[in-house]
């Protein structure tokens, strides 16, 4: 009796687990399309003059400095969430100055701002 319940229950969950696999590969392939065709209808409608590859610091400065000039630029970035680790804690001389000749040092002092206030600094 012990094993013909340990059977009945081992088939069931295979059964179960089949039958989900099933449903989610089904599920999987009818919502990728949807999803590649919504990408490319965005791509169509958005011309760009300028394509960069990367949001790190260089291509977001190309970007703005490209933008700023008039250009339609499109950025596009393997991955937006954050890092797990900060790579640009500093800042040198040259970085600084950079930022000034972008016309961004008050973005930059207000980041500094909001930083250390929400570090309690």
């Amino acid at each position: 009796m012990d094993m013909a319940f340990t059977h009945v229950c081992l088939w069931t969950l295979l059964a179960f687990v089949l039958t989900w696999t099933v449903f989610y590969v089904t599920n999987r392939k009818k919502k990728a399309p949807e999803l590649a065709d919504a990408a490319a209808e965005e791509r169509r409608d958005s011309a760009a003059d300028v394509i960069i590859v990367g949001a790190g610091v260089g291509g977001s400065a190309l970007a703005y400095s490209l933008a700023k000039d008039g250009r339609r630029v499109l950025v596009i970035e393997r991955d937006m969430r954050e890092p797990e680790r900060m790579m640009g804690e500093f800042m040198q001389p040259g970085g600084r100055l950079m930022l000034s000749k972008l016309g961004l040092e008050a973005n930059a002092a207000a980041y500094r701002k909001s930083y250390m206030a929400a570090s309690g600094l």
